[in-house]
């Protein structure tokens, strides 16, 4: 395994001087992101997300459906064509959601594998970390995955792991980059303390708690990356006197959709005071 500390200007000369078309993959790509400024014009990142639940149902069942507009999925407007298809969902959200699953037994093992590359391989070698850094990112980690998606923010994380605040924003960015974490911005408002909420990628979450446990945080770990796969803007709500509330508002044109990822203790009082 090579790894090139000085590989912007190899880069910069093959781009420049040679008839060449050079493509790189997973674990490059936190290096792509640091090198993106200085590469300027030479380098086009694309990001080629996991599978879609659509694309899933597709491989389970070898039939194509037409991807659902978004006024049918607001309105909940699904056909019994689609409905048919929700007890894959499961399944999906256990791992089928990374095609390496396919090429693998056991999900939890390959997600392990790809944490410990991520953790103590790449980012040592594009970012000035220690042993104890190391140490402080694996324990970011479980913090997150152990934890209740509410309330997990770079406060919290530096509060209960014991790192800066700076510390603890650094980390998550890394994470981020690296597509483990997703960082979700709330809604503006005076009262609120502008800082996001973090959330895995799914399925990472599995790591740290069992399927049964996490469902409630893998399906808000899914609404959050599927809404970011396809291009939606969105923020997570937030109320001020710590009373539930929806989970995100989705702007649509000149719309604006309250988002409730469904779970146990859900209900229409979360949406009490919303006139959206």
């Amino acid at each position: 395994m090579h790894f090139n500390r000085k590989i912007n200007q190899a880069l910069k000369n093959a781009y420049d001087f040679l008839d060449l078309r050079i493509i790189f993959t997973s674990s490059v790509a936190l290096r792509m992101h640091q090198a993106a400024h200085d590469l300027s014009r030479r380098v086009r990142l694309v990001s080629v997300p996991y599978f879609s639940f659509l694309e899933h149902v597709c491989l389970s069942t070898r039939n194509l459906h037409e991807p659902l507009g978004r006024e049918i999925l607001i309105e909940g407007a699904l056909s019994a064509e689609y409905l048919a298809n929700d007890h894959l969902f499961e399944n999906y959200l256990k791992g089928a959601i990374c095609p390496f699953s396919r090429d693998v037994s056991e999900i939890k093992p390959a997600l392990e594998n790809v944490i410990a590359r991520i953790v103590d391989d790449d980012i040592p070698r594009v970012s000035d970390v220690s042993v104890d850094d190391i140490t402080d990112i694996v324990r970011v980690l479980k913090f997150i995955g152990r934890s209740a998606v509410d309330g997990v923010n770079p406060s919290s994380v530096a509060k209960n792991c014991g790192v800066p605040r700076s510390k603890a924003e650094a980390i998550l960015t890394l994470l981020e980059q690296a597509f483990i974490v997703q960082q979700i911005w709330p809604f503006p408002s005076s009262n609120v303390l502008r800082e996001p909420k973090v959330l895995l990628h799914p399925p990472f979450r599995l790591l740290y708690r069992d399927y049964d446990d996490a469902v409630g945080g893998l399906r808000e770990d899914y609404a959050a990356w599927a809404l970011t796969q396809a291009g939606l803007p969105f923020t997570y709500l937030k109320s001020t006197r710590g009373e539930k509330c929806p989970d995100f508002l989705l702007k649509i044109e000149d719309r604006e959709v309250v988002i409730e990822v469904g779970g146990r203790g859900k209900g229409r009082q979360q949406f009490k005071g919303l006139g959206r």
